[in-house]
């Protein structure tokens, strides 16, 4: 299979972003520098914020996520990955606008969800995910069992994501994990990180049970389509 150049249309937020590129990097099956691919990555913190704009309170980002996307394949990109959950709200605008395939996180989520043989999942995500329905739909379309958090648990998951885009390193761990035992209680099996900066998070308080990194799957995802090995 032909190699391909990763492009990754990022900046929301930075540290997700850096994170998802570590991602790529340390699931690369590799001896030498050469056997990774090459990744060109926009890393553009000035895409309105996606959050705001679903709740009707700031401009649309699909206009500079669409450039975005077309500007990393004028570059060479072959496949395009986006590692922001909300962006998705856009998806298909996006991948229209594209001229090279745009991988899509949410498929990747349910897709880890059912080789796990996991069937309800508990979703963690910002107020615009919640609220835009995008893995209401996903989940349904891949049979899988949705458990949201009561309006207190989003709260908490929205403010967890902030704090990593602001630089707020200062978590409520015990609050963390009783809002987790709350979702198992309610029957979740597993817990989508939907929103790539809670998986930063989850991996500054060492919390790694029973999570679908959503960042990790989309890394994963891009380096097949790639054409490159991933590790076991």
């Amino acid at each position: 299979m032909e190699k391909k150049t990763i492009g990754v249309l990022g900046g929301m937020g930075p540290l997700a972003t850096a994170d998802f590129f570590k991602k790529l990097v340390l699931l690369t099956k590799a001896e030498c520098d050469a056997d990774h691919p090459r990744v060109l990555i926009d890393n553009n913190p000035a895409i309105p914020d996606r959050t705001a704009a679903i709740l009707g309170r700031g401009p649309s980002p699909l206009p500079m996520l669409c450039a975005g996307v077309k500007g990393l394949a004028a570059c060479g990109a072959g496949v395009i990955a986006i590692p922001c959950n909300t962006a998705h709200y856009y998806y298909e605008e996006i991948a229209a606008a594209s001229p090279v395939p745009v991988l899509s996180i949410l498929d990747e989520a349910v897709a880890a969800i059912r080789r796990q043989g996991k069937r309800r999942a508990a979703l963690l995500a910002t107020a615009g995910t919640y609220r835009s329905g995008i893995y209401q739909k996903a989940f349904e379309k891949g049979g899988v069992e949705l458990v949201m958090p009561d309006a207190a648990g989003q709260e908490f998951f929205y403010h967890l994501a902030y704090q990593v885009k602001a630089g707020d390193t200062n978590y409520d761990r015990e609050g963390l994990l009783a809002k987790l035992q709350i979702l198992r209680n309610m029957g979740a099996e597993c817990f989508v990180l939907g929103c790539t900066e809670i998986p930063v998070a989850f991996a500054d308080m060492g919390v790694a049970t029973d999570v679908i990194d959503t960042s990790l799957e989309l890394a994963r995802a891009a380096l097949l389509c790639a054409g490159y090995e991933v590790k076991a």
